[in-house]
């Protein structure tokens, strides 16, 4: 193992009896110095490396225990058979908090996010933390770099057969909690801020107006059993609302202003806290009537899970034939498909469903070939030429 040697360096001030306290080392040849934080007289340290005089007890210590972190360092690649190489060491040393236990703060962080990130989004974070520690049962900071994402990504794919959209959100996910680290100064820098993951362009499954009629057609006939015509009658007031399954299951009485709901997006509060105000459509506040009945407050729709609800809607939308891919995310993707297929006014929509950015609504922008057509033609035999 590399010896370790104290090597005094004068103030950048210009008194040369004023010197910086580093150790210095030599790894595959290469010289490391590593600052202790020290500054003493240069005649308050002795041959063997002993400081002497005011705070001497303190400043050896602190020398004794850079000694030992390095050692530390030293002994742990050497155990594991890895390569140390003087940057790594360096890097290691000025950043001992690497060191820590990723998994212990990521456990501890998601405790402190519940209830205040939406339930599917812990139970998300839950997920990726179990697929990590299965993954690699202990995990420090300083073992996440590029390598183990690489690494990470390809035991998802082959032994838990995620898709490539999964891994992307599991890489996601522990950058969060990696940029979390650096902003409570836990650690100095995300190791893997630039790491990019391949995401796939999935289908946003979206009903139709024929589709949309049919199941209102069928809520009408009051056939379904009581758990399913709440669930219908929820996923319908989504669709004609575009509000997300988090809200559905928030909004209360008293944020219906007329034909107004106010409110602010559950997914967003802690970012934006942006007020939106959604008229509501006549058939919007029937099925907000056949829901609460005479009653004046409190929350509106009984809550469902997501997974409960995206499995009732697929058997209830068979029934009439409409056998599409349907999760609760498609009662938004309709009702901003066909707005669009309407009137063609993204800067409207973009404000309905309460996007900062345009781009983000722009997504949605998947006009049929067929409209497309039409509105050409229209645009067409509008010019005069």
């Amino acid at each position: 193992m590399a010896a370790i040697s104290i090597y005094l360096r004068p103030n950048e001030s210009g008194n040369l009896e004023i010197c910086q306290v580093y150790l210095t080392c030599y790894i595959q040849r290469q010289k490391v110095r590593f600052n202790t934080g020290i500054r003493i007289n240069r005649s308050q340290i002795d041959e063997k490396g002993v400081i002497h005089g005011k705070n001497a007890k303190e400043y050896n210590a602190m020398v004794d225990a850079c000694k030992t972190r390095i050692t530390e360092i030293m002994l742990r690649y050497q155990v594991n058979k890895i390569a140390l190489t003087a940057t790594q060491l360096k890097k290691e040393y000025e950043l001992p908090d690497m060191n820590h236990d990723f998994y212990m703060f990521m456990n501890r962080t998601i405790s402190e996010l519940t209830g205040v990130l939406a339930t599917a989004t812990i139970q998300q974070h839950n997920s990726i933390y179990g697929k990590l520690k299965q993954f690699k049962p202990t995990l420090r900071f300083a073992d996440i770099n590029e390598e183990f994402i690489a690494a990470f990504s390809k035991y998802c794919k082959l032994n838990l057969k995620n898709s490539n959209n999964t891994i992307s959100k599991n890489v996601k996910v522990i950058k969060y909690y990696m940029n979390l680290a650096v902003k409570r100064k836990i650690i100095h820098e995300n190791t893997i801020q630039d790491v990019k993951s391949r995401r796939e362009l999935t289908e946003r499954v979206h009903l139709t107006e024929p589709e949309i009629k049919k199941l209102i057609e069928l809520y009408n006939d009051n056939y379904l059993s009581s758990a399913d015509q709440y669930a219908l009658r929820k996923f319908l007031f989504m669709c004609l609302t575009g509000i997300r399954i988090s809200d559905a299951n928030r909004i209360t009485l008293e944020q219906i202003h007329g034909d107004t709901l106010v409110f602010i997006p559950h997914k967003t509060r802690e970012i934006k806290s942006t007020i939106l105000r959604l008229p509501l459509m006549p058939r919007a506040l029937e099925f907000v009537k056949d829901e609460v009945g005479d009653r004046k407050y409190g929350v509106i729709f009984k809550k469902f899970s997501e997974q409960f609800l995206n499995r009732t809607i697929k058997k209830i939308a068979s029934m009439v034939d409409v056998n599409k891919p349907i999760t609760s995310h498609s009662a938004r993707h309709t009702y901003a498909t066909l707005f669009l297929e309407k009137t063609s006014d993204v800067a409207t929509l973009q404000v309905l469903l309460g996007h900062t950015d345009i781009r983000t609504t722009m997504v949605y922008v998947h006009i049929s070939e067929g409209k497309k057509h039409e509105q050409v033609m229209d645009f067409y035999k509008r010019l005069s030429i």
